[in-house]
């Protein structure tokens, strides 16, 4: 009615400002419109002081919520989006009656996806102050453990404390950053601390890594991708800054991984079979002007197939390879 307002959307509000007023602390914030709010509450930039300006050097975001309750995902798409959310991610828990906020790291996405998609995916906060790796049951609900930061109103005012918090958040978002080039890339696996303390930096070391070390075909194919433009763009650099061996092993895998996996790469514009990589061409081109004036050449690729031929007939490869075989070993 006209005049009135309702009382529940102020009260998530006044927690949004709370949060916002902590990381406008540390840069810029920009609260998502309510009409816009898809699941982020505040599309922040982590800056440091650059003479009378303020440089970024980080980009980040944070959901907030009014309470320390779980944060539930309960359909595919709901699950799916905060898998495959780009930038660094953090959950804020405000206290509205102890004037506190609590920030949550959200690494337990990059474990969720090593598995299909549970029925619902439960994130769950706690109260302590040493945290641990992210641990799970059931493959539904996953602790969030201690948080990473714990700041009062009190803290607010406090530069010396801020300026460490700050460094607290920039380091767990280095992490988030580097597990979210592995989750694009394909690449299942993350890394982040085995234990921390809250508003502490975590030390150097006592990192603890989690994988998957059978992906389904799908999962493989797309890592495969990324490790197949990796190698060939390395590769050919190695061979321009003087390092042929580096730049032969590089060939020989793309070689390898196009003419083993043709069916994938059949599809892609860029390396489907008669596209030629740039390190599979410039050493196979190196390697055929080491033949004898006069040898026959039969295709471009000729030598370089020749030298995975000769590393497959040493004893020990060969064994190795054929043990592989026997014991049903799966082969790229």
């Amino acid at each position: 009615m006209v005049g009135s307002v309702a009382r529940n959307p102020h009260t998530g509000s006044r927690s949004e400002i709370l949060a916002d007023y902590l990381f406008s602390s540390w840069g810029t914030v920009t609260p998502a419109r309510r009409q816009d709010d898809h699941g982020i509450d505040l599309y922040c930039a982590l800056t440091e002081p650059l003479g009378k300006l303020a440089k970024v050097t980080d980009y980040y975001s944070v959901q907030v919520k009014s309470n320390s309750l779980a944060w539930r995902f309960k359909t595919a798409d709901e699950m799916r989006w905060l898998i495959e959310y780009p930038l660094p991610l953090f959950l804020a828990c405000v206290n509205k009656k102890e004037h506190e906020v609590s920030v949550y790291h959200t690494m337990a996405r990059y474990f969720a996806p090593f598995y299909p998609l549970p029925q619902r995916l439960v994130l769950m906060p706690s109260r302590g102050i040493l945290g641990e790796s992210v641990q799970w049951k059931g493959g539904e609900e996953y602790s969030l453990s201690a948080p990473i930061i714990r700041a009062s109103l009190e803290d607010f005012h406090d530069e010396q404390k801020l300026a460490r918090l700050r460094n607290v958040l920039r380091q767990w978002i280095e992490f988030d950053t580097h597990n979210g080039i592995l989750r694009r890339l394909g690449i299942l696996r993350f890394r982040m601390p085995h234990k921390y303390s809250t508003n502490e930096l975590v030390p150097e070391g006592g990192f603890v890594e989690q994988g998957m070390t059978l992906p389904t075909d799908s999962q493989l194919t797309r890592a495969i991708a990324a490790l197949f433009e990796v190698v060939d763009c390395v590769g050919d650099q190695l061979k321009t800054r003087g390092d042929p061996a580096g730049a032969l092993y590089a060939a020989l895998l793309v070689r390898y991984l196009r003419t083993s996996r043709e069916t994938e790469f059949a599809n892609d514009p860029r390396w489907r079979r008669e596209v030629s990589s740039s390190v599979e061409m410039n050493i196979s081109l190196a390697l055929n002007q080491m033949l004898p004036a006069g040898t026959l050449l039969t295709y471009m690729f000729q030598e370089l197939d020749g030298v995975t031929r000769s590393i497959g007939e040493i004893p020990r490869v060969s064994a190795y390879l054929n043990n592989s075989k026997a014991t049903g070993e799966k082969q790229l």
